[in-house]
């Protein structure tokens, strides 16, 4: 095997390496990055102006009560397989698994299921998206 082959076959296996376990990287206590959220709703507001001014007015409308509240959410995923969510002094207690291809959370609170996509995950950032009302939710670690 040629020197190069050898480098390049490194180069995959430590990028495997380094992108890690899904489920391992989720797991831990992490909280809403009330800046990020708060441009990336900005961001989303204005996309939907074109295709649903009501829902966009309605959005801005109710930005500065979500800004007051937003960065005290953490979510806390357990490695027992159980999820804690934490908003305005209110703790909610629930399991959660993570699809196969790590792109889906399913959180069931006493059989309340909600499915939520991962847009992104490393070690420290999660950007989740709800399924219900299709907003983007950046988090980063809490500790």
């Amino acid at each position: 095997m040629k020197f190069s082959q050898l480098a390049f076959l490194a180069l995959v296996m430590f990028m495997i390496a380094c992108k890690g376990n899904p489920k391992e990287t989720l797991t831990k206590k992490w909280k809403v990055d009330a800046a990020t959220f708060k441009t990336m709703i900005k961001e989303d507001i204005e996309k939907l102006k074109k295709d649903s001014p009501d829902k966009a007015k309605d959005i801005e409308s109710s930005l500065p009560l979500m800004e007051g509240f937003i960065g005290g959410i953490t979510v806390d995923f357990k490695a027992d397989g159980t999820a804690e969510t934490t908003t305005m002094g209110q703790t909610t207690k629930g399991k959660w698994t993570l699809s196969e291809d790590g792109k889906k959370i399913t959180i069931d609170e006493n059989g309340n299921k909600n499915e939520i996509e991962v847009l992104e995950l490393s070690k420290g950032k999660l950007v989740l998206k709800s399924e219900k009302d299709k907003m983007r939710i950046p988090l980063v670690p809490a500790n």
